[in-house]
């Protein structure tokens, strides 16, 4: 099977699950993108993914584009991403829709709410009309996917939930502590205000108990107002703010918290999720995140109502009452986390296409336990 990823860029939220198709016998992977990786993100710290035995093709030009959606047609999937934003994905998405090849849209949700929601959901229905007949399968990544597909006129049996799944450690560093201390919480992601950081800040400042810590890193426009809201509600003794790292000291940094709290506004995935989950550290985060796909149990964190402080404060206080995590624990969350890796969702997509094309029966999902 030929498999061609248009892409905007390479992103370690993707490599895992490419590297490890391109590793299966039989599959023969391409990856398509408009540029390597936006200044932007590498001033985050994003780091350039390793893509293994996948071919990667960056900028095409429009006779590059035809060779790869004429190229072996009938044993071709290609998988697209962002066409709407992206004009490298939405050439080789006209290229490919006159061929015999398989078609598959990989997304995540767009929030809906309000007119300019409202918005977004005319213009995806409008794609689905012209469309439709071609998208043989969706990949629909997170929480609540599925349902805005639907909305957005994709027929129920092509919609398959799907998620971002990111590189393991190399390494988990052990979660004991030999003297104890406070409950360390942490936050990563961008200063922004769909990052929801000021509703952290407001929900810490109503804990009950004094016996935690939290360390918010990242960095954005957002940065001197939850300074303030730090300092106005006295917090400062316990909140530490921490300038975006390269990925592997973030890492680290995430792996000897006892939670991670995302109390986002919005979020299409919340990649930091996964990033815990699979270094054994619980996760709370909110109805809007893709990622609270994988919260489904209540050992593996919490999930609450997006923008509200009092939701947060009960599920900060359930934490911090329960203390630092166990050992035990940790390697709970972990031998689960085997279920959202590459290689787990690489046999899960193949499967998914399989179905697709009539071949095989519907795979089941393999984090929903």
């Amino acid at each position: 099977m030929r498999i061609v990823f248009w892409q905007n860029m390479l992103s370690f939220h993707q490599s895992a699950h490419i590297r490890a198709l391109a590793a299966t016998p039989g599959c023969e992977v391409t990856w398509v993108v408009q540029e390597i990786a936006p200044p932007e993100r590498v001033a985050l710290g994003w780091p350039v993914p390793d893509a293994g035995r996948a071919r990667v093709v960056v900028n095409p030009d429009d006779a590059a584009v035809g060779d790869l959606a004429r190229e072996r047609q009938e044993e071709s999937v290609h998988i697209f991403s962002g066409h709407r934003a992206c004009r490298v994905v939405a050439r080789g998405l006209a290229a490919c829709t006159p061929t015999t090849a398989t078609i598959g849209v990989l997304g995540e949700r767009q929030d809906g709410r309000g007119l300019r929601g409202l918005g977004r959901l005319i213009r995806a229905r409008h794609d689905w009309r012209r469309l439709r007949e071609r998208i043989r399968f969706l990949l629909a990544i997170g929480d609540g996917a599925p349902e805005w597909y639907r909305r957005c006129g994709c027929p129920a049996e092509r919609i398959y939930p799907y998620g971002y799944f990111m590189e393991p450690p190399e390494s988990v560093p052990s979660a004991e502590r030999p003297h104890g201390g406070p409950v360390r919480l942490i936050f990563v992601g961008q200063f922004i205000p769909r990052k929801g950081g000021d509703i952290l800040l407001r929900a810490l400042a109503q804990v009950s108990t004094i016996d935690w810590v939290c360390e918010l890193v990242g960095g954005g426009a957002e940065e001197a107002a939850w300074r303030q809201l730090t300092e106005r509600n006295r917090l400062a003794g316990r909140v530490r703010f921490t300038p975006p790292l390269l990925s592997a000291e973030c890492m680290e940094k995430l792996s000897r918290a006892d939670v991670l709290v995302l109390p986002s506004r919005f979020d299409g995935w919340g990649a930091v999720v996964s990033e815990a989950l699979m270094r054994g550290v619980p996760a709370v985060c909110t109805d809007e995140c893709g990622a609270a796909a994988l919260l489904r149990d209540t050992w593996r964190g919490d999930v609450l109502r997006a923008g509200s402080v009092s939701a947060l404060r009960h599920a900060l206080e359930r934490w911090i009452d329960h203390g630092p995590r166990a050992p035990g624990e940790s390697q709970r969350i972990i031998d689960w986390s085997q279920c959202i890796t590459g290689e787990s969702a690489a046999a899960y997509l193949l499967a998914v296409v399989r179905h697709a094309r009539a071949e095989g029966p519907r795979p089941e999902v393999p984090w929903w336990d």
